[in-house]
């Protein structure tokens, strides 16, 4: 897509394919806190948000990004609040912010 002259709706298709991972990965149980695999998993994508965000900065003044920039500003400081594993508080928040991202991206 990129390469026939739309980089935008590129980048906003990847950052919606990874908003959708990651909010499966939230919800997919009432319990998720008690697997631990899934945790990590959900840990293990703060790495990728910080791609994303690199990525999405490198076509900032497009609105409609500049506003997922900020959104996924906001999933990463409820990243940064942690140390290499995820409180149940921490997974609580980070649940939450992605559900916002999601909701302002399929409204």
């Amino acid at each position: 897509m990129a390469k026939s002259g739309d980089p935008e709706l590129a980048i906003l298709m990847v950052a919606g394919i990874w908003t959708e991972g990651l909010f499966i990965a939230t919800h997919i149980s009432d319990d998720t806190y008690n697997n631990q695999e899934i945790v990590k998993i959900i840990y293990d994508q703060k790495s990728s948000l910080e791609s994303l965000i690199e990525m999405m900065k490198n076509h900032s003044g497009d609105e409609l990004i500049d506003s997922y920039i900020v959104a996924f500003e906001k999933l990463k400081a409820e990243y940064d609040k942690t140390d290499g594993s995820l409180t149940e508080s921490q997974l609580k928040g980070i649940t939450s912010a992605i559900a916002s991202i999601r909701s302002s991206i399929v409204s």
